[in-house]
């Protein structure tokens, strides 16, 4: 019996350390040379901070040895960065967490805008949604579990109904039927994480933010990319992807509203390429969505009535062919809300 033991405790401390490698893995390196589908700038008319980059430090990181970095020296300079694909996410759906370090004496913190139409209609969002946490203490990374948080989210009166630094179970209450849209103009990004603004609360911050995680997808911030090594075994049995093989070029990764796909380079290293929502995938039929990624070629993606989820790559650096045999293309089904399965049901061909 004792043997028995020892052998399941063995194995439970194997698949742990699988679990921590595979969560190593499921990071994002962002670095200057690449982006990862970042937007990162100033929007008018708030002028650019004295410093914003890309930093080895600040302290010891969340991951890896860097972070991005910002100081505020003036009134009126602000330094977004933000993404677009999450939106026509429901904000039910919405989970966001990031680590922020504080070197200096300004008490305040990176804030995150979050903007939703309120019942879900389609068109531009008719609301912003902050959280604004209280800072962590100095020259300490300090994780802000957004939307978990008791505290810190506010409503602009253009949303109707006006909170003011509460929870954000109760964000969910007051607009249960939200979606995340674009504001302004289609296109631009629904989730914006800033520091600054146009008043001169911000000035002498200088600190950080690092390990941004949104509905399961984590991206840590560097100053250089990450080294190619000569070898690195990318097929896992405990990772992320759906139906892994060896061989495979393309890894999909299923989230509750969305696929992830990652390109597998010729060092077996793998990278992101691009997501695929669902809904945006019924309504685009049988023809699918082509995204265009440049020099690492084509990704599309369609979905079936019967649920599969076809991922095809073409062209780019790595000559992806598009054909399963060589590993360029996959058949993939994901856990789907009933929502999308009702809409697939519904979905002339």
């Amino acid at each position: 019996m004792l043997k028995h033991v020892r052998f399941l405790l063995a194995a439970l401390l194997f698949l742990s350390s699988l679990t921590a490698v595979s969560s190593a893995r499921a990071a994002i390196v962002v670095h200057p040379g690449n982006l990862q589908g970042w937007f990162i700038g100033t929007v008018a008319p708030t002028g650019t901070p004295a410093f914003a980059d890309f930093v080895n430090g600040l302290g010891t990181p969340p991951l890896g040895t860097g972070s991005y970095r910002v100081t505020i020296s003036a009134a009126n300079t602000k330094r977004q960065i933000a993404r677009a694909d999450y939106n026509n996410t429901p904000l039910s759906s919405l989970n966001i967490s990031y680590y922020t370090y504080r070197a200096g004496t300004n008490t305040n913190d990176w804030y995150v805008n979050v903007y939703i139409h309120t019942t879900g209609a389609p068109g531009l969002a008719n609301c912003r949604l902050d959280f604004a946490p209280n800072a962590g203490p100095l020259n300490t990374w300090t994780l802000q579990n957004a939307t978990s948080a008791s505290n810190g989210w506010y409503s602009i009166p253009a949303c109707g109904t006006t909170l003011t630094n509460v929870a954000f179970a109760t964000v969910l209450s007051t607009f249960p039927s939200a979606v995340l849209r674009s504001p302004f103009t289609a296109g631009a990004p629904a989730i914006v994480f800033n520091m600054g603004d146009t008043a001169a609360g911000y000035v002498n911050y200088d600190g950080a933010i690092d390990a941004i995680t949104i509905n399961g997808t984590t991206w840590d911030f560097e100053l250089t990319a990450p080294a190619a090594p000569s070898s690195i075994d990318f097929f896992n049995p405990g990772d992320c992807r759906v139906d892994p093989k060896p061989g495979d070029r393309l890894a999909i990764c299923c989230e509750a509203s969305r696929i992830v796909v990652y390109g597998v380079a010729n060092n077996s290293r793998g990278f992101f390429l691009s997501t695929f929502d669902f809904e945006d995938l019924v309504r685009a039929g049988r023809r699918g969505i082509f995204v265009n990624r440049q020099q690492d070629g084509v990704i599309s993606a369609s979905m079936s009535r019967s649920q599969n989820i076809w991922v095809a790559w073409n062209g780019g650096q790595y000559n992806a062919t598009g054909q399963p045999d060589q590993g360029f293309a996959k058949l993939v089904r994901c856990p789907l809300p009933a929502s999308v399965v009702q809409a697939l049901h519904q979905r002339s061909e």
